[in-house]
């Protein structure tokens, strides 16, 4: 019984050591991905956004005021963001809506356009 827990143990730590090792090389992969973008992004003139955008259901809960904290549950489940950027995103967006949720002139008239069509 000693023997087979003693195995057990070693095999654990052995999975343990090599699970480590893979984490570590996953994220210097990932370091080096953020570094190279980081690079194009610079080189077009370009900025990451500050936030990831908005679904187009979260989009439409951030425009109803009280719908709000809809908006917050259904952005952090979205998007895995903390409470504190999830509400730090929100409050940017209804400040500057992205374009998925500004009245475009276009979406207007194909809108009216359907509605007549039913």
């Amino acid at each position: 019984m000693e023997i087979n827990f003693a195995i057990l143990a070693v095999l654990a730590i052995a999975f343990a050591f090599i699970l480590s090792h893979r984490l570590q090389e996953m994220n210097k992969r990932c370091r080096k991905l953020e570094q190279q973008l980081d690079v194009l992004l610079q080189h077009f003139g370009l900025t990451a956004p500050a936030f990831p955008l908005p679904s187009p259901e979260v989009a439409a809960l951030i425009t109803q005021r009280d719908r709000r904290i809809d908006a917050l549950r259904l952005y952090r489940q979205q998007t895995g963001l903390g409470l504190k950027e999830a509400v730090e995103a929100i409050d940017h967006f209804e400040k500057n809506p992205p374009q998925t949720i500004t009245n475009n002139p276009a979406t207007s008239s194909d809108a009216a356009e359907s509605a007549e069509r039913r």
